[in-house]
């Protein structure tokens, strides 16, 4: 059993939520859709606009706001870790 020391693992999907949003100086990128997980301090993200998610396929960095995107909560990081290897499993399965 895993102890989680203070931190909350929180379960993003790495997507595009408006597609006129660019970030400055750079280039516009798709989000490549693959789940993933962001360790964070904060159990509860209401209203928090400064958690900010690394995707380690595309290196996109998300804004894991509670109001645009659907977040999963997790208290250790196995569960978090589990839920994201089924969820991209069945991704590539098509379901």
């Amino acid at each position: 059993m895993e102890k989680n020391n203070g931190r909350t693992y929180w379960v993003f999907r790495c997507e595009t939520l408006h597609p006129n949003q660019r970030p400055l100086g750079r280039k516009m990128s798709e989000g490549c859709n693959t789940w993933g997980v962001k360790s964070s301090k904060y159990s509860d993200l209401g209203g928090l606009a400064d958690v900010q998610a690394n995707c380690k396929v595309c290196s996109r960095k998300p804004r894991l706001q509670p109001k645009t995107r659907l977040l999963y909560r997790f208290d250790t990081k196995d569960s978090a870790d589990a839920f994201c290897h089924q969820m991209n499993t069945q991704e590539k399965e098509g379901f």
